[in-house]
Formats: C-alpha cells, structure tokens, sequence
C-alpha cells in the first residue's frame, strides 16, 4: 500500500498508530499517514466550485518526504478551459500543494479557474 505522507519538524514525536503528534511548545503538530489510495479518484474543486478533475497521482520530495505536487487528470471542460485538450486524451497536469485550501470528500483549492490559468507553476505532468 502506498502512502502520502506530510512531514514537518522533527522533535519529540509520539506514534498514535499511523498519526504521529509533536510538540513544540505553544504549537501543537499533528502528521497524518495517508493511503493514496483514499486520495486517488478524489475529485478536485476550485474556489468557485467549477470541478478541475480528479487526483491520480502525486509527486514527492524524498529529501523531505513532503508532497510538492498533485497530479491531476482534467475534466474535458477544464482541459478545454486550461488550454491542456488534446485531440484523444485529457491531460494531466501537476499542481502545487500550496493550491490546496482544504482536503475532504473534495480536494478545494483556494484558486478560482481563471486564477488557475495564469498560474505559473501549473503545467502538464510527465511522466
């Protein structure tokens, strides 16, 4: 089973099964273990609610162990919108972590679709 995992400090860390809690004074960290399989398939909502597409992956910098980037296969609309349709196939493009406004049922990003298509860092996915 694969899992995403999201690191940040390392200090003195308890192990609560698969969630791990430090403390750092006056902050209180809590690290979750999450199977990307409970990710995969998650639709992706931006803010104003047009549905961008669907999480199928994600990248991982494993000096860090933080995730950096989605991986996002578009809905037709959104590909169309983003300039990312091709004549068969939606794309797949890669977007920043820092996008992501909340994580639930959906994964809300805290851009709008209009915003998205300015944004520098959103590009296809190569894989």
């Amino acid at each position: 089973m694969r899992y995403s995992v999201e690191i940040g400090f390392q200090n003195s860390a308890y192990n609560y099964g698969k969630n791990y809690i430090s403390d750092f004074g006056d902050t209180r960290m809590v690290i979750y273990l999450v199977s990307f399989d409970k990710l995969s398939g998650k639709p992706v909502i931006c803010a104003g609610g047009f549905d961008l597409g669907e999480i199928n992956g994600f990248e991982m910098n494993t000096d860090t162990w933080q995730v950096t980037h989605l991986h996002v296969r578009l809905s037709n609309k959104a590909s169309e919108d983003l300039g990312f349709k091709t004549r068969f196939v939606s794309k797949t493009v890669c977007l920043p972590t820092s996008l992501v406004a909340k994580v639930g049922d959906n994964i809300l990003l805290n851009k709008s679709l209009d915003e998205l298509t300015k944004h520098p860092e959103i590009n296809e996915c190569r894989e």
